[in-house]
Protein backbone atom coordinates (compact mmCIF):
# COMPACT_ATOMS: atom_id res chain seq x y z
CA UNK A 1 0.00 0.00 0.00
CA UNK A 2 1.05 3.34 -0.86
CA UNK A 3 -0.41 5.60 1.61
CA UNK A 4 -3.21 5.47 4.42
CA UNK A 5 -6.79 7.27 3.16
CA UNK A 6 -9.18 8.24 5.46
CA UNK A 7 -11.29 5.05 4.78
CA UNK A 8 -8.37 2.39 5.61
CA UNK A 9 -6.22 1.84 9.05
CA UNK A 10 -2.86 0.82 8.70
CA UNK A 11 -2.59 -2.55 10.41
CA UNK A 12 0.11 -4.45 12.25
CA UNK A 13 2.20 -6.90 9.49
CA UNK A 14 1.33 -4.50 6.60
CA UNK A 15 3.96 -3.21 4.17
CA UNK A 16 3.78 0.58 3.08
CA UNK A 17 5.93 2.90 0.98
CA UNK A 18 6.59 6.51 1.68
CA UNK A 19 10.00 8.67 1.60
CA UNK A 20 10.06 6.29 -1.15
CA UNK A 21 10.78 3.00 0.48
CA UNK A 22 9.07 -0.18 1.96
CA UNK A 23 8.18 0.06 5.89
CA UNK A 24 6.69 -2.97 7.84
CA UNK A 25 4.15 -1.73 10.69
CA UNK A 26 4.64 -3.43 13.69
CA UNK A 27 2.01 -1.72 15.75
CA UNK A 28 0.32 1.16 16.41
CA UNK A 29 1.16 2.87 19.25
CA UNK A 30 -0.98 6.25 19.92
CA UNK A 31 -3.03 8.51 18.28
CA UNK A 32 -2.21 12.48 18.52
CA UNK A 33 -4.29 15.48 18.20
CA UNK A 34 -3.19 15.24 14.16
CA UNK A 35 -2.96 11.77 13.61
CA UNK A 36 -1.51 8.50 14.48
CA UNK A 37 1.60 7.04 15.64
CA UNK A 38 3.26 3.93 14.54
CA UNK A 39 6.21 1.64 14.84
CA UNK A 40 7.77 -0.02 12.03
CA UNK A 41 11.08 -1.54 10.75
CA UNK A 42 12.44 0.62 7.83
CA UNK A 43 14.41 -0.92 4.85
CA UNK A 44 17.16 -1.87 6.82
CA UNK A 45 15.53 -3.74 9.95
CA UNK A 46 15.62 -0.86 12.45
CA UNK A 47 12.90 -0.24 14.60
CA UNK A 48 11.59 3.59 13.61
CA UNK A 49 8.08 5.51 14.45
CA UNK A 50 6.41 6.65 12.29
CA UNK A 51 3.26 9.33 13.06
CA UNK A 52 0.80 10.21 10.24
CA UNK A 53 -0.96 13.71 10.04
CA UNK A 54 -4.14 13.67 8.06
CA UNK A 55 -4.54 17.43 6.40
CA UNK A 56 -7.49 18.60 4.70
CA UNK A 57 -7.80 19.81 0.83
CA UNK A 58 -4.54 18.19 -0.45
CA UNK A 59 -2.70 20.98 1.55
CA UNK A 60 -1.50 22.06 4.81
CA UNK A 61 -3.05 24.99 5.93
CA UNK A 62 -2.31 24.53 9.42
CA UNK A 63 0.76 26.93 10.47
CA UNK A 64 0.95 24.56 13.93
CA UNK A 65 2.13 21.35 11.49
CA UNK A 66 4.71 23.39 9.78
CA UNK A 67 5.86 25.06 12.97
CA UNK A 68 6.10 21.67 14.00
CA UNK A 69 8.20 20.32 11.04
CA UNK A 70 10.26 23.22 11.44
CA UNK A 71 11.21 22.94 14.98
CA UNK A 72 11.72 19.45 14.67
CA UNK A 73 14.26 19.89 12.24
CA UNK A 74 16.41 22.25 13.95
CA UNK A 75 15.76 20.60 17.60
CA UNK A 76 18.99 18.83 19.18
CA UNK A 77 18.15 17.43 22.56
CA UNK A 78 18.83 13.86 24.02
CA UNK A 79 15.61 13.72 25.82
CA UNK A 80 13.54 14.39 22.35
CA UNK A 81 13.16 12.20 19.41
CA UNK A 82 15.22 13.51 16.50
CA UNK A 83 13.41 13.88 13.29
CA UNK A 84 14.65 11.42 10.93
CA UNK A 85 12.57 12.85 7.60
CA UNK A 86 8.97 14.03 6.97
CA UNK A 87 7.19 13.12 3.43
CA UNK A 88 4.49 15.45 2.67
CA UNK A 89 2.25 13.35 -0.05
CA UNK A 90 -0.68 15.35 -2.37
CA UNK A 91 -3.41 13.43 -1.00
CA UNK A 92 -3.90 14.81 2.00
CA UNK A 93 -1.35 12.57 4.78
CA UNK A 94 1.93 14.08 6.23
CA UNK A 95 4.70 11.26 7.66
CA UNK A 96 7.19 12.01 10.42
CA UNK A 97 9.91 9.55 10.74
CA UNK A 98 11.78 9.65 14.11
CA UNK A 99 13.77 7.16 15.94
CA UNK A 100 12.67 5.04 18.40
Amino acid sequence: MNIETDNHSINAGEEIVIFGKEYFIIQKIGRGAYGKIYTAKDPKNKEVVLKLIHYKDGHINNKAILNEISFLEELKSPYIVKLLGYDLLLSSNLWFKTNL
